[in-house]
């Protein structure tokens, strides 16, 4: 697919997405969900080399299909106890999550792809159960930690890929969404903000004795995670062929700007 015929297809996506996502009351009371171009670009690599016969209209449906799923777990992400936000705006935000899902299931419905269902419902329970073990802080040690944390950000596309039978790009996916998720974390632990992934580290026996109150420590840890993932991205990218202009311009910007980057994903995020 060449590379203006991908644009197309992905600002078709994009489209697609936004007319679904619009819900006129929702939009009064609670922010617009965002849409993650990455992801799309993601999502499209099984039909960049070879479309396997599937028709541009299945292509956008099974890719907004796995979009919705993902903008619905992260809706329901954004629920919070702050008492800046009122019981009506928190519980909206649990009607959106639960709202995007429906569309999800009725557009594959649909297109009458059961085995794609299949696959999606079980990234979606991985990254539930993944969440569960972070909030209730079961991970015993770091590296578990991170193991969940890449399960919650990457198990709907890596069984979305392997529907496919397109696996090879499981692990390229896995990085470039965590070196945004670990961009993101850091941004806000230095602003002092801990999440479910940091506070867990935060509490494992390993990290329990040096903390101290600018978590110094833990940020530290983000910045050695974020070079591992960087060091191993780049290794990908000498091995692999990757067919769409857009990822590859993209990892080139994590890859050789680590610096300047920082605020564009934080942003996004």
């Amino acid at each position: 697919m060449k590379f203006l015929e991908n644009q197309q297809q992905v600002n078709e996506i994009l489209d697609f997405i936004e007319k679904q996502l619009h819900h006129s009351f929702l939009e009064k009371y609670i922010e617009n969900p965002a849409v993650d171009l990455d992801r799309i670009h993601l999502l499209l690599l099984p039909f960049l080399e070879n479309d396997g016969g599937f028709q541009p209209h299945q292509v956008i449906k099974s890719v907004s299909t796995a979009m919705l799923i993902q903008i619905a777990l992260d809706t329901h992400d954004k629920v919070t106890n702050s008492k800046s936000e009122s019981l009506k705006e928190r519980q909206l935000t649990v009607l959106a999550g639960d709202y995007f899902s429906g569309l999800y299931y009725k557009i594959l419905s649909e297109t009458n792809h059961v085995q794609l269902i299949k696959a999606l419902a079980k990234g979606t329970k991985e990254v539930n159960e993944s969440k569960v073990s972070l909030y209730k802080k079961e991970n015993t040690n770091i590296d578990e930690i991170i193991e969940s944390f890449c399960t919650i950000e990457s198990a709907i596309i890596r069984n979305y890929l392997k529907y496919f039978n397109q696996t090879k790009w499981t692990e390229l996916a896995e990085h470039i969404l965590m070196i945004k998720r670990l961009l993101i974390e850091q941004g806000l632990l230095e602003k002092g903000i801990l999440t479910s992934f940091t506070s867990a580290i935060s509490d494992t026996p390993e990290q329990k004795a040096f903390i101290n109150r600018d978590h110094t420590i833990v940020i530290q840890l983000l910045e050695n995670l974020l070079s591992e993932y960087r060091n191993r991205l780049a290794s990908m990218q000498k091995k692999l062929t990757i067919p769409s202009e857009y990822i590859s311009d993209r990892i080139s910007l994590l890859l050789d700007h680590p610096q300047s980057i920082n605020k564009i994903f934080v942003e996004e995020g």
